[in-house]
């Protein structure tokens, strides 16, 4: 990468992982660990803060040990997309462009793209632009 055009990503925003069993993984996340389930959305994921930092248990009927991690990209039009570019632009192998995976949640549009390192590893860079 060139030292004049890095990519300047924020913090992490959250981890994904998956399991074959939500109630169960509640459990272990907020009962053992101590974590604060801070979203559900029915059949298909919960939500735990992590100190700011969500982990999303995602049902799946079978699991791999494999993780997404998610990093902020401010909440500005177009920003996402030059980011995207940018990654392009180092030979960055991209899993999917920026898209809209939700509209008008709570006031703004999520945006995501999905990328890998060197290595093969899942990164993401999601946004929250106002609507």
């Amino acid at each position: 990468m060139s030292t004049g055009q890095s990519l300047k990503l924020g913090p992490i925003d959250q981890i994904g992982l998956s399991c074959t069993d939500l109630e169960e993984a509640q459990k272990f996340y907020c009962d053992i660990l101590g974590l604060r389930l801070a979203a559900d959305v029915p059949n298909s994921m919960k939500f735990f803060d992590c100190g700011g930092v969500n982990i999303i248990m995602f049902k799946a009927d079978k699991t791999s040990p494999n993780s997404c991690i998610y990093f902020q990209v401010p909440g500005e039009a177009g920003l996402i997309q030059e980011k995207v570019a940018l990654l392009k632009s180092h030979n960055a192998k991209m899993e999917s462009e920026a898209h809209v995976i939700v509209r008008n949640w709570n006031g703004h549009d999520v945006w995501i793209a999905f990328f890998r390192d060197p290595f093969g590893n899942l990164l993401a860079m999601k946004s929250h632009v106002p609507c």
